[in-house]
């Protein structure tokens, strides 16, 4: 059996047909963990003394230090495309974080 590659999503967060926003409810509902993790690291950021900064570069953070559920799914594996969707969460649900990541156009 193959090993899947680090990032790539497992086959029921990827289903075409399907948008980058449902993907990223069904891998959120799934990993809740990365959420507390994006939130912490997004409040560390802004505690630093952030204007603003890049929900990207928050993702990446998670991916190269935080090993998240190492045995489910064959480790942690996150979209890129879940940045924007993360930042936006974030947003909506801590209002002094709106402005705080830079939003350019939208897919999907």
């Amino acid at each position: 059996m193959r090993t899947p590659p680090l990032f790539d999503p497992p086959p029921e967060y990827t289903s075409v047909g399907s948008t980058i926003d449902e993907r990223f409810r069904k891998f959120d509902a799934a990993h809740p963990e990365v959420w507390q993790l994006f939130r912490r690291l997004c409040q560390q950021v802004r505690q630093a003394g952030h204007k603003r900064y890049s929900a990207r570069m928050i993702v990446q953070q998670i991916r190269w230090h935080h090993t998240v559920n190492p045995t489910r799914d064959g480790g942690l594996k996150i979209n890129d495309h879940h940045s924007r969707c993360y930042a936006e969460k974030m947003e909506r649900e801590y209002p002094e974080f709106r402005g705080f990541f830079e939003h350019r156009g939208r897919k999907g």
